[in-house]
């Protein structure tokens, strides 16, 4: 396991994620080349999602986290990539009507403020600032309990909080409780 991901497997093995693991195939240094990669990289992430959803539950409804316009780089421009290629492909399965986006300060008002750092989303999880008692039956949830990230909070805890205040954001949207 590679160290990036050592967490991820710590979050699977203790119960508080399900992970699908997948081995990115990017890896040459030409830029041509490496650029082909990441398109069918895109489309393979993409799909193996797609067809884990299809085997294992009933979808209704997509929600994702819109770009923040206030990130610069290439690696932000990949992420766009690979962004679009999954939107693509959940709505050529789905449907558009089953899509939803939030905007990223409407999913952090949520947790208390508009403006919300990534450590101020994790203390609100973890505090259950929506007295949510689905939350603290979740495993991540009570892995959380007692841990503290003062300077940064590691990947994939970040998206994983996010994701939360995500799903509630689309379970207000439509009014109803989801899971």
């Amino acid at each position: 396991m590679l160290k990036a991901f050592k967490l991820h497997e710590e979050l699977m093995e203790a119960g508080a994620i399900q992970g699908i693991p997948y081995c990115r195939a990017v890896t040459s240094k030409r830029f041509l080349q490496r650029e082909r990669e990441k398109m069918t990289d895109a489309d393979r992430i993409a799909e193996t999602l797609d067809l884990y959803l299809k085997e294992n539950y009933e979808v209704s409804a997509f929600a994702i986290e819109g770009f923040s316009y206030g990130s610069k780089g290439n690696s932000f421009i990949d992420m766009i990539q690979y962004n679009s290629r999954l939107r693509q492909r959940l709505i050529d399965s789905y449907g558009i009507d089953s899509f939803y986006i939030f905007q990223p300060s409407e999913v952090k008002k949520l947790a208390g403020k508009g403006n919300a750092n990534k450590i101020y989303m994790f203390e609100a999880f973890r505090d259950n600032v929506l007295e949510d008692a689905r939350l603290e039956a979740n495993g991540l949830w009570k892995w959380c309990q007692g841990k503290g990230f003062e300077k940064e909070k590691p990947k994939p805890i970040d998206d994983l909080v996010d994701s939360y205040f995500i799903l509630r954001s689309l379970e207000q949207s439509l009014g109803h409780n989801l899971i």
